[in-house]
């Protein structure tokens, strides 16, 4: 089997790519299944959610703005 997924020397980590440039990176899709979003606040700053309604969210430290419907 092939390699799916490495971890180099600088902690970066490819899923699907075994030469990571980024702190995560992703050949590929990335699927975000829906859930509760909860409430944005500086513990979740950097956060993507899908809602209950497939509306996709960024959480930017402080407020939550609708990235896509």
């Amino acid at each position: 089997p092939s390699e799916k997924v490495r971890i180099d020397n600088a902690g970066n980590v490819g899923i699907g790519t075994t030469e990571p440039n980024k702190t995560l990176e992703v050949q590929g899709e990335i699927r975000i299944k829906p859930g509760y979003c909860g409430t944005c606040n500086s513990s979740y700053g950097g956060t993507l959610c899908v809602n209950s309604i497939n509306a996709l969210y960024y959480c930017n430290g402080s407020t939550t703005v609708l990235i896509a419907q």
